[in-house]
């Protein structure tokens, strides 16, 4: 099979995975009508997402740490180390004459440097404060996958939320996921007794943080297919 075939069965299975997961979401949206005090979860906006139903690509590149490389989306990686690189490249699909919704799949492949064990590599979304301190709960779902060499098994990787003060900043309910060569929706919910601890004015930025597998391996692949974030307004 040829690179580009191999690309083409990745974006079918991409395809086949988000539809199964649109036909699971318009199921539970019915379930959702029944909620508790008859509230509806909404879709909170935010720029990975935009980026994920756009269609659009992104040209592959190399970014230097804290780099945007796509409004409100950057890598963030360990300083130390020379050889620590990471590239990113979206791929967008359309179908035109269609009524299969535009979709991009983000990709970052990372370069790691063997020599320094604290190596670590995250993307990072921002949030707009405002709005979603306006919430009472909210749900993250996303279907990441990862590309590794043969015979190489992944630690986990994991979710936070960081609020970021100056040169300060405090992590809010980290949860790790495995690290899968096959993509696979996960769900991240944080409950309103729970968000409602999050001191939110003591931050000038609230961002999530999606933090990669940290073995000393020296290349592998995170793929993004999907990422939506719901909540219930208060």
């Amino acid at each position: 099979m040829t690179p580009e075939q191999t690309d083409l069965l990745k974006i079918k299975i991409y395809q086949i995975e988000r539809a199964v997961r649109n036909v699971r979401l318009g199921l539970e949206s019915i379930l959702l009508e029944h909620d508790y005090l008859n509230k509806r979860k909404v879709e909170i906006k935010n720029s990975l997402t935009d980026l994920l139903t756009s269609g659009k690509s992104i040209k592959q590149r190399s970014v230097a740490p804290f780099e945007s490389f796509y409004e409100g989306l950057n890598c963030s990686y360990a300083l130390e180390g020379k050889d620590n690189k990471v590239t990113v490249v979206a791929h967008g699909h359309t179908v035109r004459d269609s009524n299969v919704d535009p979709a991009s799949t983000l990709m970052l492949a990372v370069v790691s440097d063997k020599k320094i064990p604290s190596a670590w590599f995250a993307l990072e979304l921002n949030l707009e404060k405002e709005k979603i301190k306006e919430y009472d709960s909210i749900d993250f779902s996303f279907s990441p996958s990862f590309r590794v060499p043969e015979n190489t098994k992944l630690d986990n990787f994991k979710v936070v939320i960081r609020g970021l003060r100056g040169g300060n900043y405090n992590d809010y309910y980290s949860v790790s996921f495995p690290s899968l060569s096959i993509p696979m929706e996960f769900k991240y919910s944080i409950e309103q007794t729970e968000f409602k601890t999050i001191p939110f004015e003591d931050f000038d930025e609230i961002k999530l943080i999606i933090f990669l597998p940290s073995n000393l391996i020296t290349v592998y692949s995170f793929i993004l297919s999907s990422f939506e974030i719901s909540g219930i307004l208060r």
